[in-house]
């Protein structure tokens, strides 16, 4: 895995700043590698937002939160260098999920080229959601 400091030096520099984060370390250091990424950060005036999926009972619910608004904040604002953190994205490793293909739209689109977003899942919702050629993500993403 990619150490923080590094990750926060080249982050920015990738097309499309796409990151993938899964099940392959353990899930303390899952989190523990968005925890310390995140307070670095916002050290570094960097802006933070993220949405962990499996807080909401639904992705529909999940698009209309308080954390959803701030995340598109973040990618939409060119003034900002942001990050965007994407936790527990399984719920969208399916082929005919609209809301993937809404949030690849907003990021592969989006006039502020000064965002990275990292996603977390299991590994097989990260292969699904990035590997294979008939999901909205394929071939989109850097692992760490």
């Amino acid at each position: 895995m990619i150490s923080v400091d590094r990750f926060l030096k080249v982050g920015w520099d990738m097309p499309d700043s796409i990151f993938t984060l899964f099940s392959e370390s353990t899930e303390g250091e899952r989190v523990s590698f968005v925890s310390k990424v995140t307070s670095a950060a916002k050290e570094i005036n960097i802006t933070t937002a993220q949405i962990d999926f499996q807080q909401f009972a639904s992705l529909d619910e999940a698009f209309q939160s308080d954390d959803w608004q701030q995340v598109i904040q973040s990618i939409t604002d060119p003034a900002l260098r942001s990050l965007v953190i994407f936790k527990n994205v399984d719920a969208m490793a399916q082929f005919d999920c609209p809301h993937a293909y809404t949030l690849r739209t907003i990021l592969t689109t989006a006039i502020n080229e000064n965002v990275a977003a990292i996603f977390t899942a299991a590994e097989a919702a990260i292969h699904t959601m990035f590997n294979d050629s008939r999901a909205p993500f394929y071939s989109s993403h850097f692992p760490l």
